[in-house]
């Protein structure tokens, strides 16, 4: 990873990002012209990943508006939260069938905070099955997994060949990631990519441009921002100076003695 840089490989995959894509958790709640014209805007200024779920209200709906007619220049990756093969095949179909598109480059188990719903979707009859289905099919290229606890991420790239891991990244969670035992490091031994979410743990943190910075600076390819901060997130992007250790260390500061250490992220 080379942390001066505006775009950066996705792990071991042939994806290239720029460093801040679009979250499809932002559509959701706009109209669908709107929606529309900021995914529009977006792919204009140089974004190039595309990040959404099924959880994400009509969001899918909205960013097949886009993909009908701009497919060839989003990576795209989308999210299941079945844990079964029956609910997983469905939902996929579902999703491609909204995203109007036939292929999906990333496919993630989506919020995989729970080490039995790891157990069951490995299992016979899991929603793994449907994963590697798919891939053998050419319907996705690569699998990933999403979620918030760093201890059951651990357990899931060690148990599963995935090639990429998304998860908040933040001072709250700078410890458990970003430590050389932590989950970016056994992350990048895996040759995986890295995905971070919640810079500015759901907009707390101000300035934005302070937070993106700081999660831009760690081992990661690219971020995912939400809501009202894309364009914010993007122009930083573009901009982007990267944090030294000082300015790491102070800013780790401010944050503990100014923001709720144990609120939610």
């Amino acid at each position: 990873m080379n942390p001066d840089s505006t775009h950066r490989r996705l792990g071991s995959t042939d994806q290239v990002d720029f460093i801040v894509g679009l979250g499809g958790i932002t559509l959701m709640s706009l109209p669908p012209d709107e929606a529309v014209k900021i995914a529009h805007r977006a792919l204009d200024l140089g974004v190039n990943h595309f990040d959404v779920a099924p959880t994400y209200g009509d969001a899918q709906a909205k960013m097949g508006l886009v993909l009908r007619d701009r497919r060839n220049e989003v990576f795209l990756s989308c999210k299941t939260t079945k844990r079964d093969a029956a609910g997983a095949r469905l939902e996929l179909a579902e999703s491609l069938r909204l995203l109007q598109t036939k292929t999906i480059d990333l496919y993630q188990f989506h919020g995989l905070d729970c080490e039995g719903e790891l157990d069951q979707l490995a299992s016979r009859g899991g929603a793994l099955e449907v994963f590697l289905e798919a891939r053998r099919a050419g319907i996705v290229r690569y699998l990933g997994v999403t979620g918030h606890d760093p201890a059951v991420h651990l357990k899931t790239i060690a148990r599963l060949e995935l090639d990429t891991v998304m998860a908040p990244l933040n001072f709250r969670t700078y410890s458990p990631l970003c430590g050389p035992h932590g989950l970016i490091a056994q992350a990048r031994a895996r040759r995986m990519g890295v995905i971070a979410i919640k810079a500015t743990t759901r907009g707390e943190i101000a300035p934005a441009a302070d937070a993106y910075r700081f999660t831009l600076s760690q081992d990661i390819d690219a971020t995912m921002p939400a809501g009202a901060q894309l364009l914010e997130a993007i122009d930083i992007g573009r901009n982007f100076r990267p944090m030294d250790a000082a300015e790491q260390a102070r800013f780790l500061d401010h944050c503990r003695s100014t923001y709720d250490p144990d609120k939610p992220f």
